[in-house]
C-alpha cells in the first residue's frame, strides 16, 4: 500500500474526491465567482505532486446538486435539482472531451429505472402495510 499525505494540497479547499489509484486523485472543487458557481474537474499526479485541469463548467442554476463517479476512462457528472431536471456529462478521463458514445450514461440510465421501479414497489408495500 502506498501512502501519501495530500492534506496540504486539499487544505480549506471545497473538493469532492471521487477516483483515487496509485497514480491520480481526480476531484471537484466548486468555486464561486460573483453570483455564479463554477465546478473544476481536476487531476493531481501524486509522483510530481501537480495539478492539472480537467475542465470545468460554469453552473447557473445553484439549484443543482452534483454526483461524479468515475470508470476506467470517464468521467460521468450528473447534475440534478431533486424534481425533474437532471444534466448527464460523460467527459474522457485523460483529455476532458465530451464523450459521445454515452457509454456509462446509458448504464446510469438502466441503474435509474432500476431504482425507480424498486422504489415503487417497496412504496406500494409500504401503503399496503399502513392500511391494514
Amino acid at each position: 500500500m502506498k501512502v501519501v499525505d495530500i492534506r496540504n494540497v486539499f487544505e480549506k479547499r471545497r473538493i469532492q474526491l471521487f477516483y483515487v489509484d496509485d497514480d491520480f486523485i481526480y476531484y471537484a472543487e466548486e468555486k464561486l465567482q460573483g453570483e455564479l458557481s463554477n465546478l473544476y474537474i481536476l487531476e493531481y499526479n501524486r509522483d510530481t505532486r501537480r495539478e492539472r485541469l480537467v475542465t470545468n463548467y460554469t453552473l447557473e442554476d445553484s439549484s443543482f446538486v452534483q454526483h461524479i463517479f468515475a470508470f476506467e476512462e470517464t468521467i460521468l457528472l450528473v447534475l440534478e435539482n431533486g424534481s425533474s431536471s437532471i444534466w448527464v456529462v460523460e467527459l474522457d478521463r485523460r483529455s476532458g472531451i465530451l464523450r459521445e458514445d454515452f457509454t456509462n450514461v446509458k448504464l446510469l440510465m438502466q441503474i435509474i429505472l432500476s431504482l425507480q421501479l424498486h422504489l415503487m414497489k417497496k412504496a406500494k408495500v409500504s401503503l399496503r402495510s399502513i392500511r391494514l
